[in-house]
């Protein structure tokens, strides 16, 4: 089953799915599907849609689903994420390391020490997104959301816990923690996290949290931080095949 090729549909595509069974191809998934992974037409794929797999046969232009797919590899917790913008292009890899991971939700911030330079790139992230999706395995396809100061995101934020990461050797390591079903995680810019933000986000109900002794890059940092969530949630977990 997972040996078949993977495929994520738009909303427009998910709407028609859902409706009716059947949804369109855009001419730009005919050739990835074609020229790209050599499938001939009347061949089986998985399209990722609505948080869930289902099997379709490829028609040219359309597709027709098949059956609905079990996909054990989700996580059945919540992990919403949050990333001061690396500057460069570092929120690429941010995105394309953190999705595989089972992240549910990323969010670009604007903190006081950013040193992001540029218009955002949206539809970049997203598709990079789309594409750590379909090689992960995963039925959910996390948003990227639009970038947001950290004062904005603060009183948004809903968790049964919320952790700022901190490169502090004074505070309780993020694998102390017994972690709950939903849980938010902010990482810190290049220059770290101000002390009046710290300040902010333990009024906001955050707890400073370290993720090693090491001072981590702010690429590197979301990727731990989120690898460190998983790992707990899935560590005791029995065999599922």
């Amino acid at each position: 089953m997972t040996k078949r090729q993977r495929l994520v549909l738009s909303a427009a595509q998910t709407a028609q799915l859902s409706g009716t069974g059947r949804f369109d191809v855009l001419p730009n998934q005919q050739h990835y599907l074609q020229r790209v992974l050599r499938l001939p037409v009347g061949a089986e794929f998985i399209a990722i849609a609505a948080g869930q797999w289902w099997r379709c046969q490829w028609q040219g232009d359309g597709a027709t689903v098949q059956e609905n797919l079990a996909n054990p590899r989700e996580l059945t917790q919540v992990l919403r994420l949050a990333v001061a913008l690396p500057k460069g292009s570092g929120f690429e890899e941010v995105v394309r390391q953190t999705v595989p991971l089972g992240i549910a939700e990323l969010v670009p911030l604007v903190t006081a020490r950013t040193l992001y330079k540029g218009t955002p790139k949206l539809e970049r992230w997203q598709k990079i997104a789309d594409e750590a999706a379909e090689q992960s395995l995963r039925s959910q396809v996390p948003v990227i959301q639009s970038p947001q100061t950290f004062d904005q995101w603060l009183p948004t934020v809903v968790a049964e816990q919320k952790f700022l990461a901190v490169p502090r050797l004074d505070v309780l390591h993020l694998l102390s923690q017994n972690l709950g079903e939903t849980v938010a995680i902010a990482t810190g810019p290049e220059g770290g996290w101000t002390p009046a933000e710290e300040q902010q986000a333990i009024a906001a109900g955050f707890g400073l949290v370290s993720l090693g002794r090491r001072v981590l890059t702010a690429v590197l940092a979301p990727v731990v931080a989120a690898a460190l969530v998983v790992a707990q949630w899935e560590h005791d977990e029995t065999p599922l095949l």
